[in-house]
Parts: structure tokens; C-alpha cells; sequence
């Protein structure tokens, strides 16, 4: 069976500020071929959405950091972050572990 999980958040971006979004993933796993995957998307007004990071299952289990970022523009802008975490009805599960989520404007 396929299960998936969406975290996803909209902040607004203030004319001429970057926004930075970081964030730390872990892996935790039974899983012995490839399915299961942790995509991580920003999607800001104007620019078409895409994904930054596409995770997989066998990312590892010690903690790593990312980061993405809209850079400026002179209007004020919204910026989502979308965090969908997707399992296959592989022979193991798994665990995407997101931690210490920051937005930070510059």
C-alpha cells in the first residue's frame, strides 16, 4: 500500500527580502530498494514551482541540513514550502524525519 504525508506552509516575503528556509532530515529505513522518497519544494509567486530536494530512502540516518532560499524581488511575494514525504508498499518502512524548520528573512 502507497502512503504519503504533506506538510506545507505559506509565509509572505516582503518587497526586496530574500527568504531562507532550513531545515534538518534524517532517514531511518528497512526498506532494501529504491520507493520511498522526502520531496522538499518551494514554490514562490511568479516563478514556477519545482521541487529543491527529492530525498531518498536511503539518505542515511544521521541528521543533515538543507537549505533553499527565493532570493529578492522588488514586490511582495507569497512563498510556500512544501515537505511530501511518499512510501511504496516496498518490503520495509520508512521513517523522514524534518526537524528545526526556520524561515528567516534578509
Amino acid at each position: 500500500m502507497t502512503h504519503s504525508d504533506l506538510l506545507r506552509t505559506t509565509v509572505t516575503v516582503p518587497a526586496d527580502c530574500d527568504l531562507t528556509v532550513r531545515f534538518w532530515v534524517r532517514t531511518i529505513t528497512t526498506e532494501t530498494s529504491r520507493g520511498d522518497y522526502l520531496n522538499v519544494g518551494l514554490a514562490v509567486t511568479g516563478i514556477p514551482p519545482k521541487t529543491r530536494f527529492s530525498l531518498a530512502f536511503d539518505g542515511g540516518a544521521q541528521w543533515r541540513q538543507y537549505s533553499m532560499s527565493t532570493g529578492t524581488a522588488t514586490t511582495e511575494r507569497t512563498a510556500t514550502a512544501s515537505f511530501l514525504a511518499s512510501e511504496t508498499a516496498g518490503n520495509g518502512v520508512t521513517a523522514f524525519d524534518v526537524d528545526d524548520v526556520t524561515f528567516t528573512l534578509s
